[in-house]
């Protein structure tokens, strides 16, 4: 699962049947290169841009930043980064952690072959629908995953922008000034932005 974010993908993450699975090869493994890029460090600034219903939030949202702490405890590293899930609103945001939360609670796979990963789910203050803590050696300043709105938030170690534009307004000349700004800004939201990476995934709503 290190070596490949696909294969993690493919083979842990995701649990449909597969005549349902739309992963595939030619569309995801040449993303997922991408996104390990990113990843490790040799890319800060990313944008993943594909049609609807093609799991780009999936793999580049969800997968990505669990992807990252697993190579965090592979390589015998505190897995001490600080997600931001930034979207149009918090509940967006929090519609995609809602994926990644159930993962992590309901994966026995994972849960067995990450056991340092996995917190006291009981624990409200520390896991909850709007953010997420997993075990780290170091005091964190920020949750390992947040779920912030556009404009909001504190100091991050990695962002993800998803949804910024969405069918609900993207004919909205306001939300568009919205979006570019708060992309603008989404730099002043990390730790050292000279080091620090920014994922921004959509769709050309331009093209409807």
């Amino acid at each position: 699962c290190a070596e490949s974010m696909f294969f993690f993908g493919k083979a842990m993450y995701t649990s449909v049947p597969p005549s349902e699975n739309l992963i595939s090869e030619r569309v995801h493994l040449p993303l997922t290169l991408m996104l390990e890029e990113v990843n490790h460090g040799r890319l800060l600034r990313l944008l993943v841009e594909l049609p609807r219903k093609h799991m780009k939030s999936t793999f580049a949202t969800e997968i990505r930043p669990i992807h990252k702490l697993i190579l965090r405890v592979v390589a015998g590293q505190d897995p001490a980064d600080r997600f931001a899930l930034i979207s149009w609103s918090k509940e967006m945001a929090e519609s995609f952690w809602g994926g990644m939360k159930r993962f992590f609670e309901k994966n026995e796979m994972f849960q067995f072959h990450f056991p340092e990963l996995i917190p006291d789910f009981s624990k409200a203050d520390i896991w909850n629908q709007s953010r997420g803590q997993v075990p780290a050696q170091t005091q964190l300043k920020e949750s390992t995953f947040s779920c912030i709105a556009i404009g909001t938030g504190k100091a991050f170690s990695d962002i993800t922008e998803d949804d910024f534009i969405n069918e609900f307004n993207y004919r909205s000349a306001t939300a568009m000034a919205t979006a570019i700004e708060g992309h603008r800004l989404s730099k002043n939201l990390l730790d050292r932005p000279d080091r620090n990476p920014i994922v921004t995934v959509g769709n050309d709503w331009g093209m409807l």
